[in-house]
């Protein structure tokens, strides 16, 4: 089974009906097409954290690449890394 994709549109349509004409829950699935837990978590969404879009997708690296994200070079103060990097290079 796959899930419906609900749009922006949807979700402000959702919370205008709730928001500003009040309207039951059930009444709201009845008018969008949306299923009713999906426009509680729409609602629970909107209360809690005051948007209405879906969060942004947060990229993660592979298990493979987690050594190489540790081991990556730091950076100091200037937000600068490597040879070269320190400050006296910098001043003239």
């Amino acid at each position: 089974m796959s899930y419906a994709k609900i749009t922006h549109s949807q979700r402000i349509l959702v919370v205008y009906l709730k928001v500003i004409h009040e309207l039951p829950l059930e009444k709201i699935a009845e008018l969008s097409g949306v299923k009713y837990n999906t426009i509680r978590n729409i609602l629970k969404t909107y209360k809690r954290h005051g948007r209405t879009n879906k969060k942004a997708y947060e990229y993660r690296f592979p298990k493979a690449n987690q050594n190489a994200r540790k081991n990556r070079p730091q950076m100091n103060s200037q937000g600068r890394s490597g040879p070269g990097s320190d400050e006296d290079s910098l001043s003239m």
